[in-house]
């Protein structure tokens, strides 16, 4: 019987595309129809990552003493449900959220 192993990346920007290190979260929770669920362990070793960072997740699985190679996964952390942005929640109603101005060309 194999397990696996957990690691994880901070909570980066969703710009960032490559993560160089990674912290060790714990074994790999048994899988339900192929996927583990890790969110529980994160929260309760970090506490809920910032919304709109990115997470990288890297898992090794060892079998008998071999390890193979580690797979890395990331997802976003969404928004919070109900969550308005502050530049829709500063405007006034009836106000569209963007106005586009458009400049005459310029003359030759």
């Amino acid at each position: 019987m194999g397990t696996g192993s957990l690691r994880l990346g901070l909570p980066v920007s969703a710009g960032v595309r490559c993560v160089q290190h990674y912290c060790y979260l714990g074994l790999l929770p048994a899988s339900q129809d192929g996927y583990s669920e890790a969110t529980a362990l994160y929260i309760a070793r970090y506490g809920a990552p910032p919304s709109g960072t990115v997470v990288y997740l890297q898992t090794r699985h060892q079998i008998d003493g071999w390890t193979d190679v580690p797979k890395v996964t990331s997802a976003k952390v969404p928004a919070p449900s109900g969550y308005t942005p502050l530049r829709a929640s500063a405007l006034r109603p009836g106000m569209a959220a963007l106005t586009v101005r458009r400049q005459p060309p310029p003359s030759l």
